[in-house]
């Protein structure tokens, strides 16, 4: 029924949405009106997990330049690059990050998980895949900033579920222009 418009309208009612994020609404605006919000966690996992990994496919294999193609493929058929033996760093080891992270080692990959008080620039360096699946906090606001691109290993991919504050834009695009992403 348009929540987002018509939620400010309510009054003196518990709203259980059926997703992880509601940080589009004004909960401040909503309490003076004894509106309590509450998510679901965890609602999305499988799907959310399903679509990195097979973006992480995807990429490392290269497999959008020959769908819908009449053109052989070049050369050895096991197109790109394999993901058995290389490594993933997991921004976030909540509901979807430990979900990407055993679909990864089932893979062969070896998996590293970025937790809160770790350092991301170690955790993420000589990493082949960087996933985030971090939540949206104080603490993650441009946590993909123009230092984190720059420590990278050359080559690297970037795949990323959350708000586009998490990430300085212009440096992300700076590293894809250097080469430092892959993509």
């Amino acid at each position: 029924f348009g929540f987002k418009t018509k939620a400010y309208e309510l009054e003196s009612v518990f709203v259980f949405v059926p997703f992880v994020a509601f940080d589009w609404l004004d909960l401040d605006k909503l309490k003076k009106r004894n509106v309590i919000v509450k998510n679901s966690p965890g609602c999305n996992r499988e799907p959310v997990s399903e679509w990195i990994v097979g973006m992480v496919i995807n990429l490392m294999r290269k497999l959008p330049e020959y769908i819908n193609t009449n053109e052989p493929v070049p050369g050895n058929p096991a197109i790109g690059v394999s993901l058995a033996g290389k490594t993933v760093c997991i921004s976030g080891a909540g509901n979807v990050g430990t979900t990407v992270g055993k679909i990864c080692e089932a893979l062969g990959m070896s998996v590293v998980y970025f937790k809160r008080g770790d350092n991301l620039i170690e955790k993420a360096r000589g990493a082949d895949v960087i996933v985030d699946a971090l939540g949206a906090n104080e603490e993650t606001e441009k946590i993909y900033n123009k230092d984190f691109f720059q420590a990278l290993k050359r080559g690297a991919y970037f795949v990323t579920v959350t708000v586009d504050r998490l990430l300085d834009i212009d440096a992300m695009l700076e590293a894809l222009d250097r080469g430092t992403l892959a993509g």
